[in-house]
């Protein structure tokens, strides 16, 4: 069974399992046979990878919208943007290369599970500020809110 098959079975099951760290958590865990916890612990790397690529292409998708319809960005320029704020929350989070590059579907990634060690896309030019706010990187002051 592939990894997203086991996923999808899990969650038929009635399961849900979630990445918290190196750690996966499945509950409820009383209910696990001891083939479905072999199956989870044989498969855990690549379960935790999909998770993370789940994860991550929420946040690009989030930060995409917001940028776009909030901060007035072309659809294009959000994208570029929520890409390079994702890549660097793989990295800043420690998550496996192969996460990035299932949640973009990016075959130029590394498909390892060694951790995100660069920017991928380089840096966002635009970003949320701590207000919620859309802002350009480099213009935000707490005392003023812009310069």
């Amino acid at each position: 069974m592939t990894p997203r098959a086991l996923l999808d079975h899990l969650r038929t099951l009635g399961f849900t399992i979630e990445p918290d760290g190196d750690t996966l958590i499945v509950s409820p865990a009383s209910r696990l046979t001891d083939a479905l916890r072999e199956a989870i612990r044989q498969a855990k790397p690549d379960v935790l990878a999909l998770l993370w690529a789940d994860s991550l292409r929420e946040h690009f998708e989030e930060r995409a919208a917001i940028l776009e319809c909030d901060g007035g960005l072309s659809r294009h320029e959000a994208e570029a943007n929520a890409r390079a704020s994702t890549g660097l929350l793989a990295r800043n989070l420690g998550l496996p290369w192969r996460a990035l590059r299932e949640a973009f579907g990016d075959p130029d990634l590394p498909d390892t599970l060694t951790p995100v060690d660069g920017s991928p896309y380089g840096l966002p030019q635009w970003c949320l500020s701590p207000t919620g706010r859309v802002i350009q990187q480099g213009v935000f002051r707490h005392d003023q809110g812009t310069s």
